[in-house]
């Protein structure tokens, strides 16, 4: 049984929707829930007693509401704080493996193609939440001898995206008709990797045994945001001009990153998985 925590954002909505939990049993867990005894709140504890009365084994660690800004106090005093905890109440109640969801925002201005053995050098509060996370987590579990999987995430794109974000953005233009769309610098490389391929290596890494730490989830492929929208552009047979330097350019970003996917490939391909 995989109990998923956090299953109504992006990326939750995917998981459960993942073909390789068809036939695999799951619960989900989210503040979104209609069903009362599957309400979980990250921020409200007293929402935990059906999660952690059921001794979870296997979970999914997914939820952070502070998503979706990267610079706000709260991704310290509350998603951190409240997560740390919560490792703390799994663990307790029985947990034998938790995975988590962190990011690629933690090897910070770090440029080029990205491992795992990188040291993380987080540049917002978003990232150094998570890397706090990931380091307090991986000592509780490694002292109650817990299969510990961080999973860092590159840049996820699909339905049920923020609207903010780049991909959502784009489809408003096409469906909208815009002539033109704004970007910061379509120059910048990054890792592009859609959501239900993200979701996919991340589920097998939940079902399957794989060794602990961590595994950089992306496609591999570096891609600039030119390149990108291009291809988005050729897909729904649409164009449209891209304004340069519309908004800021981020400096908590370094120029072009992308992942190293050395490592969830060889497990995958151990397992006789496809991460494709």
């Amino acid at each position: 049984m995989l109990d998923i925590i956090g299953s109504g954002g992006f990326i939750g909505s995917s998981i459960i929707k993942s073909k390789m939990l068809k036939d695999n049993p799951f619960r989900k867990w989210s503040s979104k829930s209609i069903d009362p005894n599957r309400n979980f709140d990250l921020y409200k504890e007293n929402t935990w007693r059906d999660l952690l009365s059921m001794e979870p084994k296997n979970i999914l660690f997914v939820s952070w509401p502070s998503l979706p800004g990267y610079n706000q106090l709260s991704h310290i005093e509350y998603d951190l704080t409240q997560s740390i905890k919560l490792t703390e109440q799994l663990i307790e109640n029985g947990a034998k493996k938790i995975i988590y969801l962190g990011t690629c925002y933690e090897y910070g201005l770090q440029n080029g193609c990205l491992s795992e053995s990188i040291p993380a050098r987080p540049q917002n509060f978003y990232s150094l939440a998570k890397n706090s996370l990931r380091e307090a987590s991986s000592i509780l579990c490694k002292k109650y001898k817990i299969e510990h999987i961080w999973c860092r995430i590159f840049f996820p794109y699909g339905i049920g995206q923020n609207p903010n974000s780049l991909y959502p953005s784009l489809i408003k233009a096409i469906k909208t008709k815009e002539k033109y769309f704004n970007v910061s610098n379509s120059k910048l490389i990054r890792d592009f990797i859609h959501v239900d391929s993200l979701s996919k290596m991340i589920v097998s890494l939940c079902l399957y045994q794989v060794p602990s730490g961590i595994y950089n989830i992306g496609s591999g492929k570096p891609l600039s945001i030119s390149e990108f929208i291009k291809s988005q552009l050729s897909f729904y047979k649409y164009q449209l001009d891209i304004r340069e330097g519309f908004y800021p350019v981020r400096e908590d970003e370094p120029k072009e990153y992308w992942a190293n996917i050395d490592k969830i490939n060889k497990s995958l391909k151990n397992l006789n998985l496809c991460n494709n």
